[in-house]
């Protein structure tokens, strides 16, 4: 949508008064500016679709850590578990309490 002040730009006058020069075009600057911009923008599309297969990988990959880091920790878990109930029977052994 234009600007109050692009309107305002079209009224401008072109010449001072005088003797006659050369004939004013009012200029359409957000024209301008988009039609040096779009080969920038074009240029750009191919990145941003690698830039977004990119992190779609990097999500999928960080998903994968996540699952197997869960995994392995129950499989910490399991043999922590394991490891204790074996010891439990030794510790109980050793804690009797002596007299002397």
């Amino acid at each position: 949508m234009p600007r109050a002040r692009d309107f305002l730009e079209r009224l401008r006058p072109v010449g001072a008064p005088g003797a006659a020069g050369p004939a004013g075009v009012p200029a359409d600057r957000s024209a301008e500016i988009a039609a040096e911009l779009e080969p920038v923008f074009a240029a750009l599309a191919d990145v941003e679709v690698e830039l977004r297969r990119e992190r779609d990988t990097g999500e999928a990959e960080a998903a994968r850590r996540r699952r197997r880091a869960a995994e392995r920790s129950v499989e910490i878990l399991a043999e922590a578990r394991r490891a204790a109930e074996s010891e439990r029977p030794r510790s109980r052994r050793g804690c009797g309490t002596r007299r002397t």
